[in-house]
Order: C-alpha cells, then sequence, then structure tokens
C-alpha cells in the first residue's frame, strides 16, 4: 500500500511539474501533494486542474495564474492567498475560508462559494457568471467602499445571492442579469446603471436603494419592499 500511495504520489507530482506555462516550485507541489499543507508556497501558473485539495491549508500562498478549473478546496484555508488571473471556473470552494484572498482578474465561472468566508476578500474585475454565493460571508466595508467596483466591470449574472446582507452594498455598473437576489436584504444599496433584467428580486429589502439609470426590465419584485418603503403585493 505505501508502494503505492508514493507512486501515486509521484504520479501527480509529475502531472504537475509537466503542465505548460508553470512558473510553480517543484519542491512546494511536492510538499502540497504529501502533507496537504503549503503555507507562503509558490504555486503561481501551476496546472492543479481537478485536483482533490479539499480541506488543505493554502494560507498566504502565491496561486497567480493558476489553473484549479474544476477542483475541490472545499473547507480549504485560503486566508490572504493570492489568485489574481486564476482560472476558478467551475471551482468548489464551499465552506472555504478566503478572508482576505485576491480574486483579481479571476474566472469564476460556475464556481461554488456557499458557505465561504469572504471577508475583505479583493474581487476587482473579476467574473463571477453562475457563481454559488448563497450564505457567503462578506465584509461589507469593501462593498461599501468601492472594492467589487473599482473597474465597473464586475460580471455578476445569473449568480446565487439569495438571502444575503448586502446592506449599504456598492453595486453599481455591475452586470446582474438573471442574478437571484431574493430574500436579500439590499437596504441602502446602490444599483445606479446596473443591469438588473430578469434578476430576481422577490422578497428582497430595497427600502432607500439608489435604482437611478439601472435597468430593471423583466426583473421579479413579488413581495419585494420598495425604495419608499411600501412591499410589492402580486
Amino acid at each position: 500500500m505505501k508502494r503505492k500511495i508514493l507512486a501515486t504520489t509521484f504520479f501527480l507530482a509529475s502531472a504537475w511539474l509537466t503542465a505548460p506555462v508553470s512558473a510553480a516550485n517543484p519542491e512546494h507541489l511536492t510538499r502540497l501533494f504529501q502533507e496537504r499543507e503549503c503555507r507562503g508556497c509558490d504555486l503561481s501558473g501551476a496546472n492543479l486542474r481537478f485536483f482533490d485539495l479539499s480541506n488543505t491549508d493554502l494560507r498566504d500562498a502565491f496561486l497567480e495564474g493558476a489553473d484549479l478549473r474544476g477542483a475541490n478546496l472545499s473547507g480549504a484555508r485560503l486566508v490572504a492567498a493570492n489568485l489574481t488571473n486564476a482560472n476558478l471556473t467551475g471551482v468548489n470552494f464551499s465552506n472555504a475560508d478566503l478572508q482576505g484572498a485576491i480574486l483579481s482578474n479571476s474566472l469564476l465561472f460556475g464556481a461554488n462559494l456557499a458557505g465561504a468566508n469572504l471577508a475583505n476578500v479583493r474581487l476587482t474585475n473579476a467574473n463571477l457568471i453562475d457563481t454559488n454565493l448563497i450564505s457567503a460571508e462578506w465584509n461589507n466595508y469593501y462593498w461599501q467602499n468601492n472594492q467589487l467596483n473599482e473597474i465597473g466591470s464586475e460580471n455578476l449574472t445569473r449568480a446565487n445571492l439569495s438571502g444575503l446582507n448586502l446592506a449599504g452594498a456598492d453595486l453599481s455598473r455591475i452586470d446582474l442579469r438573471g442574478a437571484d437576489l431574493s430574500n436579500s436584504n439590499l437596504r441602502d444599496a446602490n444599483f445606479q446603471h446596473s443591469d438588473l433584467r430578469n434578476a430576481d428580486l422577490r422578497n428582497a429589502n430595497l427600502t432607500q436603494a439608489d435604482f437611478d439609470g439601472a435597468d430593471i426590465e423583466g426583473a421579479l419584485l413579488c413581495g419585494a419592499i420598495k425604495p419608499n418603503g411600501k412591499r410589492i403585493d402580486c
């Protein structure tokens, strides 16, 4: 059995080391395989596609430009990790700790961030199409201070934001087409010039929210509390 484990480790390490355009430290990759812990490691550009990295300790790790498509990072510790320009399509981040992580310019198509800790996370210019953010923990400071809208091209198309507390969030000039914002607290939120076509805002609290210049064509609003404090009955 031990020989089999060593052979498997060698095979997986070889797969990583032969990944194209990888600047990752080979010793750090081996350490991650063998110990499932690599704090502060240089894994930039690594090919980690479809790997099971659940519950691994990657605090302060450098993962810039890494290919993590389809990887399982559920329960992983990614505090202050740098994932700039990483391909995170379809990654399972459920219940992962991403406090202070940098996800700028990353691709999060269809990623699962349900229950993840996203306090102080930086998502500048990130693309979150079809991303599941339900029950994720946010630090509103970064929403209110425009960290999610620094460039204004964030894409939250069809993202699941149901039930979140986004009171006071700056969601201006963001693509929220088809996003699920039902049952969310959006009191005092800024939606100026955002695209909310076909978004689900049922039972959301929109008290004093600013929709100046926003497109809400086709949005579902039954049960929502309007900016003037009155509920929409359907």
